[in-house]
């Protein structure tokens, strides 16, 4: 991926320059570079949403799965915006460290990953911890990728930050078809650990029949 970084790494005086300058020699595009930067912080834009939906979506059978009532479920959903809100903080920081580019490409990997320890989670704790990490990762690729975006918009000159949240609605929408496809499809996990929240649904719902008549 290419990326530009406002923070750091490149001077965006320059790059506005070579704009003005292109425009005077009657020359309307852009340095190939600025284009690949511009379509590889859209691509990471697209990115970010599509995970994010991959997994939302899914949050009824997660639910399903481990047994959560309404009000757990709200717990997990405590611990997503507190991991978003810590993520936030430390976003600043790393990117003002190393650069939006760098962080990018740590921390983009990371937040795809971050998919396997929601799938594994077999209990209440387990999937609040992995969404609040999840959330955490995702707000440091937020504040990356919108670094990004502000360099890219000042060597295009003028606004494009809008198409590149577009395109993170876009990935958004890819991703919940995804999902929802899976679902249709009745699409299960494979490994035994992914499949224990199932298992132990099923067995509650087994015993509450029993229950009752006693």
């Amino acid at each position: 991926m290419f990326c530009v970084r406002a923070s750091d790494g490149i001077r965006l005086g320059d790059v506005a320059g070579t704009s003005r300058s292109a425009r005077r020699n009657g020359t309307e595009a852009p340095r190939v570079g600025l284009r690949q930067a511009r379509w590889g912080t859209s691509t990471a834009f697209l990115l970010t949403g599509f995970v994010f939906a991959t997994w939302a979506a899914r949050i009824p059978a997660l639910k399903a799965n481990l047994g959560l009532t309404d009000a757990q479920l709200a717990v997990a959903l405590v611990g997503l915006n507190a991991g978003a809100v810590v993520g936030l903080q430390l976003g600043s920081v790393v990117v003002t460290r190393l650069g939006s580019r760098r962080t990018l490409l740590v921390a983009l990997p990371a937040f795809a990953g971050a998919l396997l320890p929601i799938g594994l989670a077999t209990s209440l704790a387990m999937l609040t911890v992995a969404v609040a990490v999840s959330a955490g990762i995702n707000s440091v690729v937020d504040i990356a990728i919108n670094d990004q975006g502000v360099g890219v918009e000042h060597g295009y000159e003028r606004s494009l930050l809008t198409g590149m949240h577009a395109m993170h609605s876009l990935g958004g929408v890819i991703g919940g078809a995804v999902a929802a496809v899976a679902c249709a499809r009745r699409t299960r996990p494979r490994l035994p650990l992914l499949d224990r929240g199932g298992r132990c649904r099923r067995r509650r719902l087994a015993e509450q029949p029993a229950a009752a008549a006693t």
